[in-house]
């Protein structure tokens, strides 16, 4: 009887905890799936999929790594400081062998992600796999140790951004490490979408926007638009309003996800200004296609000028968190320095 009754209950918290409030949506909530491996907030969940390097002056060997949070392997990641300006404390490599990803262009070394970030990559190839979608070609993460790149991205510096290139098919190996294979969804000259964006694009970012750990997603404001025009349920705003305008973004998305459960130095990102209806969404998108507004200089006295210089207090530096600066010692790294930046 006893047996009978602890049955009982196991799988009545099994099905609370597959209760989401996205699943009556159209997408539902991807960690619902049984194929998640785990979620930042569970216990544990064991993977082969993971290819760890180990600390410098050691071989690189496939390990058998458990996605947890505080579980009891020594492969646990960790977020510090800000998206912009912080590192990754024992960043995990993402798998080269998925079954529904690649990684594109691996010889840059920028596949590294906090196990927030593998678990999503994880669960989304595979729920877009499922929406017919061939595989999932993904770009930039973060590099091994965080922190900035020499060139490109002020962000990634976490482990918890990744850029997904939009394609829908599977490139050959020869094609990995080469440019141009990405599908390019806008007419820069006319700021639209071009004939190549159809329903499996908005597919690919809807169903990264129902995720629960997304916390935004960047597109060209073009490919923002289009999503607006095509989401009909007024129920789905909330998601669009995770899938944010930003210039660029024309081959690929940017997924950011939340800091993570137990990251108490990860900086969380303020909220975006709330909107309450796709309407307002796409009045949103298409204000960054407005000429800006000519600002003409102030009339300012040269005396009034100079005692505004005078009382102007200086910004303070953002400085490099002090967990980063340790870390990067003890790892015989110094920080790159960035020679130019793009989101």
């Amino acid at each position: 009887m006893k047996r009978v009754l602890a049955v009982a209950v196991l799988l009545c918290l099994q099905a609370m905890a597959g209760t989401s409030h996205a699943d009556s949506r159209l997408y539902g909530d991807p960690t619902s799936s049984s194929s998640l491996v785990a979620s930042n907030r569970s216990v544990s969940g064991v993977s082969s999929d993971v290819v760890v390097r180990k600390d410098r002056g050691t071989s690189v060997r496939h390990e058998r790594v458990t996605y947890s949070r505080g579980g009891s392997k020594s492969f646990n990641s960790l977020p510090v400081g800000s998206y912009s300006n912080g590192c990754l404390i024992n960043g995990i490599q993402a798998n080269s062998n998925a079954p529904y990803y690649q990684l594109y262009h691996p010889q840059n070394n920028r596949h590294f992600g906090d196990i927030t970030l593998l678990n999503f990559l994880d669960r989304y190839s595979r729920a877009v796999h499922k929406a017919g979608i061939e595989s999932v070609l993904v770009g930039d993460m973060s590099s091994r140790y965080g922190g900035p790149f020499n060139k490109g991205h002020a962000s990634h510096q976490i482990g918890l951004d990744v850029d997904i290139e939009f394609s829908l098919r599977r490139l050959p190996k020869s094609k990995l490490e080469t440019k141009g294979n990405a599908v390019l969804l806008v007419d820069r000259g006319a700021m639209t979408v071009n004939s190549n964006f159809n329903r499996k694009y908005y597919d690919m970012l809807m169903i990264a926007a129902h995720d629960p750990e997304v916390e935004r997603i960047f597109v060209n404001p073009a490919i923002k638009v289009a999503m607006c025009d095509m989401t009909k349920d007024e129920r789905e705003q909330p998601y669009l309003r995770k899938i944010r305008p930003w210039f660029g973004h024309a081959e690929h998305f940017h997924v950011r996800l939340k800091c993570p459960a137990g990251a108490v130095n990860c900086v969380r990102q303020d909220k975006p200004e709330p909107r309450y209806s796709i309407a307002q969404e796409k009045e949103e998108a298409l204000s960054w296609f407005e000429p800006k507004q000519e600002v003409k200089p102030a009339q300012v006295k040269p005396a009034d000028l100079a005692a505004r210089l005078a009382s102007a207090k200086p910004k303070p530096k953002q400085g490099f968190p002090e967990q980063c600066s340790i870390y990067y010692q003890s790892m015989n790294v110094s920080v790159p320095v960035k020679k130019s930046t793009r989101r």
